[in-house]
């Protein structure tokens, strides 16, 4: 049988400090930013948030993405001999003290017997996975002192097949799910469930606070609880809608540019969801063309070379008892669009007829020669295709929401907690409105502009295939 599972995409050291009095874990995260090329040329560049892990005794050691729209906790195994599992650290189940290989189910799997896999499909790429029940933890390396870690049992998933895209393109070798349990195959395969159960952290909640690559700040996970001092406001708390999915959703009340409210989600069934997998702002199609045209702004208005500067309209997404409001310095890319220039419209989320969803980055433009000298700069927008249960009126509330916005997860009410971030584009917004003036950001504080990323994984039905495993060879690898 093949238990298949849709997932749509989506530095770096994690220190794990705990707080005596709160018991709360500071898991500093640092953005990974890949150039896109074209023509020789970098018009964009990718961008992750990942950190690293502990997995088994003695301690192997990975990077993973930190990511609220999976469920699953997935490193590559040792066995796997894809060019991606090549390029990055392999798990060795026999080097391991406390690893054992299972079942679905939980079941031991002995040596040469029939074990589960499941294929994994992403954006751009799958994983075809075995089942192991291993120990994961969050590593604590503070001032070049090694802390004893923070373990929790849990059973993870071990990729024997990887595709190139996108595990050749980053440097983060697998995924750590925050997602609610109803996205994990079953609730042992929830790390954090595993984790408020069994670790002395503090509450059963999580937050980001996440800054730009240039910032004295760090951008940080935070397990146990959140930290205030990160916001410059009091957190408004929203119920997450269809918690059975396993998503971080809420429920759209309404979308307005410029203050007018758009027609699409009068009826009632939009929604959003905040994944800290995703890059851009994914919008459902195909109403992205319409917020795309009313976002765009011509270069021959422009006072500055950056569109982030841009006069444009702000963009508000209102939920149960809040305004999420973006600024053109949020969702605008960097640099304008020639006319004849168009970003693919085979690009963003696609999931029909249960395919595998397949994604053309941002960063992929068609032109042809002698393009015309009028430019456009451009929201970060994506289209969104899914269909029910998840779709079809889906938003995917990324990056440009999750910097402007520090959120919180809260575990056992199932809501998300959002306030202003106390980072240095919003310390900046707020001094500008007050002062009723635009202030320009220098060159050296400029955030470089990303191509979309999207790690969300989707409902799909399951099913179990067996394959025989043979105890694989112990091999030294460089962590």
């Amino acid at each position: 049988m093949n238990f298949q599972i849709l997932l749509l995409l989506s530095q770096a050291g994690l220190l794990a400090i705990a707080s005596p009095s709160t018991n709360l874990l500071r898991v500093p995260l640092q953005r990974e930013l890949v150039p896109v090329q074209r023509n020789g040329k970098v018009v964009s560049h990718k961008l992750s948030f990942s950190g690293t892990v502990s997995v088994g005794s003695p301690p192997q050691k990975f990077r993973t993405v930190m990511d609220t729209g999976s469920g699953h906790v997935i490193i590559p195994s040792g066995r796997c001999q894809s060019k991606a599992c090549l390029s990055h650290r392999r798990y060795n189940l026999s080097a391991s003290s406390t690893g054992t290989a299972v079942n679905a189910d939980g079941s031991k799997v002995k040596s040469l017997e029939l074990a589960d896999q499941l294929t994994i499909g992403f954006g751009t790429g799958e994983v075809l996975g075995e089942f192991a029940q291993e120990e994961v933890c969050l590593s604590s390396n503070s001032s070049g002192k090694e802390d004893t870690p923070e373990c929790v049992g849990v059973r993870i998933v071990t990729a024997v097949e990887m595709s190139e895209q996108p595990f050749s393109t980053f440097s983060f070798d697998g995924i750590l799910g925050l997602g609610l349990t109803g996205l994990s195959f079953s609730p042992e395969f929830s790390f954090f469930e595993a984790w408020s159960s069994q670790s002395a952290a503090g509450r059963r909640q999580f937050a980001f606070f996440l800054t730009e690559q240039d910032e004295a700040s760090t951008s940080e996970l935070l397990v146990g609880g959140h930290d205030e001092a990160q916001t410059l406001e009091s957190l408004s708390w929203v119920q997450v809608t269809k918690p059975e999915m396993g998503y971080w959703q809420l429920e759209i009340k309404a979308v307005r540019v410029r203050g007018v409210e758009l027609d699409f989600c009068r009826s009632g069934d939009c929604r959003g969801v905040f994944d800290t997998g995703t890059s851009h702002i994914g919008v459902p199609a195909p109403f992205d063309k319409e917020i795309l045209q009313l976002l765009t702004f011509p270069e021959a208005e422009l006072t500055s070379d950056d569109c982030r500067l841009a006069p444009a309209p702000d963009l508000e997404i209102e939920v149960p008892g809040l305004n999420l409001t973006l600024t053109p310095g949020h969702y605008m890319r960097e640099k304008p669009l020639a006319k004849d220039i168009r970003l693919s419209e085979s690009g963003g989320v696609l999931a029909e007829s249960g395919d595998t969803a397949r994604r053309t980055p941002l960063g992929r433009l068609r032109g042809e020669a002698g393009e015309s000298k009028e430019r456009f700069c451009r929201p970060r927008l994506m289209p969104v295709k899914l269909p029910e249960p998840l779709g079809p009126k889906l938003f995917l509330l990324g990056e440009p929401f999750l910097q402007r916005y520090y959120s919180v997860f809260d575990w056992d009410s199932q809501q998300i907690g959002l306030g202003l971030a106390a980072n240095r584009r919003n310390v900046n917004l707020k001094k500008a409105e007050d002062k009723r003036q635009k202030e320009k950001t220098s060159e050296d504080q400029k955030p470089k502009q990303v191509d979309e990323i999207i790690l969300l994984q989707m409902p799909k039905k399951a099913t179990i295939k067996k394959t025989v495993i043979e105890e694989p060879e112990v091999c030294e690898e460089k962590i």
